[in-house]
């Protein structure tokens, strides 16, 4: 069997010479019906794939690769990262997999111990969940404020939708008990008014605005940290959502110079306040096709585990509380025209059944002025949807774009935050397939 990948000829002896035949693998890919195909050999004429088969007919004298048996499958793809905030945390406090928040205030600790910083500098991490910790509830600042008194400290949550800092970090944010949550975002307060250190989706831009910015030397540290973690998994393309326009030029510079080991389809943030100048200039797409930016992520809501989620009908178990939205329902007309008017992609953030249903409704209004783009527009996460609207996706032709890492995150506390009814509309992969 034999199965070609491209229409490359192979027919001429400077080709061959660019020819590398990899043999003796347990080979493994997919066609066009969803068909399983298993290989032993692969033919490559630079970085273009010829063919696949068990006894392939190679002209020439290709260099050879003994794959030693060992397995080989297709580069995966990851449809919903953050490139450099993944670089990021592989070079800070990894609070991921804490058990308590005494646990990841010994690991803030030792991580500062073992860095070299002078005492102004921020700590900064990224990883904790309450939700799997001995007491599943929001921690406070006190302990970070017994830990680490002098230095600004901000961690980030697990989903990236809310931060714990100490009271060093509030002072400099100038918030106090008289601070008022900004629209799309919480200040949570104790009973007595005061700031607990956890700020929520919008209100994390009080303190996050106070870092300083990373130059092109500490973006490339994080490109590279990334780069090597996402191959060393076998994942060799990402989708990275939301970048600002320092990345948007960064990833430019880094395609020219043939610097990027992972292919990165970007999509703009459109909070960026250069978004006008971005979507003018069109997409963008290098030569080597390691580069692609044709879309623009729209941010919708929060998250269910810091319940910034939108839903329709309150929280089971904060009544009180029908979540956040991040771009308000008023501006979201202006926003779709814009994107889809440059002929970009628009990828919208929606976690809750509210925002899911705004979405879905913003899209077909806008559809209807832009007939000439409609197609392959994105829900991202498309997580918790009322039954009724499920349907709808189809319809309009939005992808669901859906990360399993949502369910397993979930799975201790969705049905506390949802409760079983609406439990019936949430990661729903196989209603939607």
């Amino acid at each position: 069997m034999v199965f070609g990948i491209s229409t490359v000829s192979a027919a001429t002896t400077d080709k061959a010479l660019a020819q590398t035949l990899i043999s003796n693998v347990n080979g493994y890919t997919l066609n066009n019906k969803g068909e399983l195909l298993q290989f032993s050999e692969m033919l490559i004429l630079d970085d273009r794939i010829l063919a696949i088969g068990n006894a392939l007919d190679v002209m020439g004298e290709p260099v050879r690769i003994d794959g030693q048996g060992k397995t080989l499958l297709p580069g995966l793809i990851d449809a919903h990262g953050h490139m450099l905030g993944l670089g990021q945390n592989l070079l800070e406090a990894d609070l991921r997999g804490t058990i308590s928040e005494q646990e990841a205030i010994r690991r803030v600790t030792s991580f500062v111990a073992k860095a070299s910083a002078n005492d102004e500098q921020w700590v900064v991490g990224r990883g904790w969940n309450q939700v799997l910790w001995d007491k599943p509830e929001f921690p406070t600042k006190t302990a970070l404020d017994i830990a680490l008194p002098n230095r600004p400290v901000m961690l980030s949550r697990i989903d990236s939708h809310a931060i714990w800092v100490n009271s060093k970090a509030l002072a400099l944010a100038g918030i106090t008990a008289d601070t008022t949550s900004p629209a799309g975002g919480e200040i949570v307060k104790d009973a007595q008014g005061q700031p607990t250190g956890i700020l929520i989706d919008n209100a994390m831009t009080l303190v996050e605005a106070l870092l300083p910015q990373p130059d092109e030397e500490a973006l490339t540290a994080q490109l590279d940290a990334a780069t090597r973690h996402l191959l060393s998994v076998g994942i060799t393309s990402m989708h990275d959502a939301g970048i600002p326009h320092s990345v948007y030029h960064f990833y430019q510079e880094q395609a020219k110079a043939h610097a990027l080991g992972v292919r990165i389809y970007a999509m703009i943030a459109a909070t960026d306040p250069q978004l006008g100048q971005m979507l003018a200039r069109g997409h963008i797409s290098d030569p080597s096709s390691m580069l692609s930016i044709r879309s623009v992520k729209v941010y919708g809501d929060g998250a269910l585990g810091s319940r910034g989620a939108a839903l329709l009908a309150p929280y089971s178990d904060d009544p009180d509380n029908h979540g956040l939205l991040v771009t308000p329902q008023e501006e979201l007309p202006q926003v779709f025209r814009t994107i889809l008017g440059a002929d970009f992609q628009l990828n919208y953030h929606a976690i809750g059944d509210r925002a899911n249903r705004l979405a879905l409704q913003q899209f077909a209004q806008t559809f209807g002025e832009f007939p000439e783009n409609t197609e392959r527009h994105r829900v991202e996460h498309a997580q918790v949807i009322a039954v009724e609207d499920i349907p709808l996706f189809k319809q309009y032709g939005i992808i669901p774009s859906m990360q399993p890492t949502h369910a397993t995150s979930d799975m201790n506390m969705a049905e506390d935050r949802l409760g079983a009814a609406r439990l019936k509309g949430a990661y729903a992969w196989q209603t939607f397939l």
